[in-house]
Order: structure tokens, then C-alpha cells, then sequence
């Protein structure tokens, strides 16, 4: 069984979310359907994009990274092969190793919602995104409290539409929410801006940003 991988995995400093800060190794997965104005690896969305890697040979290479407990699957879009990431993640946690899966919100979690060693980093994509695909809304009821939900906002027009849907479902939300400004200049949206607007509005979401990029810009592998 192979694995289509946009770059090689490598190293770095999570930027987003609850683990924000911690080093961890990152596997980018080729290929996504949703296709973001703000996709900010857009060379991964084509599922024909890098090298094949062996299944096994992509596992041991991994489980050998003793310096690293944590693993990241992203895209892409991993969940376009669930089964394929169900098994990816029982094998790390055979080495004791955790996984966090980014995935755009669009696709089943529920295969991975009950493994004890992952966390589930769960996209919604506000209007200016223009996604393909729209948040698969039975998600909400399998994402635990150690998952979180995350947007990426681009101006108050997203801002509102959030709170809005925040509003009719939080009571089928048990997870944290993090919100992010779109780190592009067009868009004119500032992360104090956005500080404002979740203080102004005492809604429990949390400030997110992200970090990756204020160190390196958009360098790649990073």
C-alpha cells in the first residue's frame, strides 16, 4: 500500500490550535477536494502532486524519530482516505506516539474520533473561503473534548457568520474553538481587530495565530 506525500515529513513548531507551540514531526498528504481561496499549500491540493511513499517504509521512518512524540497529518486533505489514516494512527500509537489530524471539517471523523492517541484539529471554512465542500454537520458530535474546532477569518463579515453558526449549534459544541485572522495583507484583517470582536462579544472562543508564519513567513516544510 503507498502513500501519496507532498514533501518529504519534517520537523517544526506547530503553529495553531491547542498545541500551539509544540515541536512535532508533519506529514503533508497530496490531495484535496475543497480548494480554499486561502490555502496557503495549494501545490498539495493535486492528489497526482510528490512521491509515492510504501506504507511501511512511511511507519518505521517515523516510529525511529525518538526526539518526537507527536505527529501531524495534514494536506491536503487526509480524510480523503480514512481507512488509510485509521491504520496510520493505530501503527504510532503501537510506538507510542501521538497524532494530531488536521482535516477541512468536510469529511467522516468518526472513523478516527474514538483512538485514544489522536486529537482532531476540525477546519470550518467561513464564506471567504470559497470551499468546494460544506462542514459535514454531524462532526460536531464526535469531536471530543480534547479536539477543537478552528477558523480562519478573513474580515467581520466571517466574524459574524461564525458567531452565528456558533450560536445555533453550541450546544452540540463540547470542544474548544479557536479563531485565526487569514495571515494575507489583501484581506485587511487584523488580529487585534479580531481580539476585539471575541472580547466585545464574551463568547468562549479563543484567539488563535498562526505562529509558523510569524516566524517564517510562508517558507515551505515549515
Amino acid at each position: 500500500m503507498n502513500v501519496k506525500l507532498a514533501e518529504k515529513p519534517f520537523y517544526s513548531i506547530m503553529g495553531e490550535g491547542s498545541l500551539s507551540g509544540t515541536p512535532m514531526t508533519f506529514v503533508r498528504f497530496s490531495g484535496c477536494d475543497i480548494l480554499c481561496q486561502w490555502c496557503d499549500t495549494k501545490y498539495a491540493q493535486d492528489p497526482a502532486y510528490g512521491e509515492d511513499w510504501e506504507f511501511e517504509k512511511l511507519i518505521h521512518v517515523l516510529s525511529e524519530i525518538s526526539y518526537c512524540k507527536y505527529i501531524v497529518l495534514t494536506g491536503g486533505e487526509p480524510l480523503l482516505k480514512p481507512e488509510l489514516v485509521k491504520q496510520f494512527c493505530l501503527q504510532m500509537g503501537m510506538y507510542g506516539k501521538k497524532v494530531l489530524v488536521e482535516t477541512s471539517g468536510t469529511k467522516d471523523i468518526s472513523v478516527i474520533s474514538n483512538l485514544t492517541n489522536v486529537t482532531i484539529d476540525c477546519d470550518i471554512k467561513p464564506p471567504s473561503a470559497m470551499a468546494k465542500k460544506e462542514f459535514l454537520m454531524k462532526n460536531l458530535k464526535y469531536l471530543r473534548r480534547k479536539n477543537y474546532l478552528k477558523a480562519a477569518i478573513a474580515s467581520n463579515s466571517d466574524y459574524e457568520w461564525f458567531k452565528q453558526f456558533y450560536l445555533d449549534n453550541r450546544n452540540a459544541i463540547k470542544c474548544d474553538i479557536y479563531l485565526q485572522p487569514v495571515v494575507c495583507p489583501s484581506t485587511g484583517y487584523q488580529l487585534k481587530e479580531l481580539a476585539e470582536n471575541i472580547l466585545e462579544d464574551k463568547l468562549p472562543f479563543k484567539l488563535g495565530f498562526q505562529l509558523h508564519k510569524l516566524i517564517w513567513g510562508f517558507e515551505r516544510s515549515r
